[in-house]
């Protein structure tokens, strides 16, 4: 009887059917592409980084141009340009301000100024705006800098885009790209009545945007 009943047992046929190969590839390839969507920023995500870069600057800009009017102080955003596109240093940009009267001034190609330098205009970052630089994120870089004020664009070095406490702002584009994708082009025009800033989703020059 015993053997009997073990033969039924071994003999009786399975009803959990394992996974076949088809189905365990299939599986391993949707979770590839699913982690590669996840980790790997694609260049959609990319122009959508340097759109949000572009727009805190766009705030930022007619934030200080507020605060030059209501202070009766004069503002400048500093972009940072380092050494260009092939920098391994992070471009940055920051916030100073300084309560001696400032004109707008031509291109600085200055290289970064030592800590222990005074500005001449008594120029100094306002940690109530900004507290730190802020860098921008991995792979974007400040293309160019074009000031009204400048024959050519600054691309690298220094750039300082002023805001006088009469309500004007230095006419000026920034220029934001991406080291690997070259076509992904933004600016941001600086507009001098309002401080507002226009995003536009391409590269284009003052002059270009001055004929418009």
């Amino acid at each position: 009887m015993e053997a009997t009943a073990t033969k039924k047992i071994l003999s009786t046929p399975t009803t959990n059917k394992g996974f076949t190969l088809i189905e365990v590839l299939i599986v391993i390839g949707l979770i590839a592409l699913l982690f590669a969507s996840v980790s790997l920023p694609t260049k959609k995500n990319y122009n959508r980084k340097i759109k949000t870069e572009l727009r805190k600057m766009a705030v930022m800009s007619r934030y200080i141009h507020e605060l030059a009017k209501l202070h009766h102080l004069t503002y400048r955003l500093v972009i940072d340009l380092r050494t260009g596109k092939d920098s391994t240093e992070p471009h940055q940009y920051w916030v100073e301000k300084t309560s001696k009267t400032v004109f707008f001034k031509k291109a600085s190609n200055e290289k970064k100024k030592k800590k222990s330098s005074r500005d001449p205009d008594g120029f100094e970052k306002d940690p109530h705006v900004m507290k730190h630089p802020r860098e921008l994120p991995s792979g974007l870089y400040f293309e160019s800098v074009e000031l009204a004020s400048s024959e050519k664009p600054i691309k690298e070095g220094i750039a300082y885009i002023y805001y006088l406490p009469e309500g004007l702002a230095q006419e000026a584009v920034v220029h934001i790209k991406h080291k690997k994708y070259d076509e992904l082009n933004w600016s941001l025009a600086v507009l001098p009545l309002t401080g507002k800033g226009k995003l536009i989703p391409k590269n284009i020059s003052l002059k270009e945007l001055q004929e418009q």
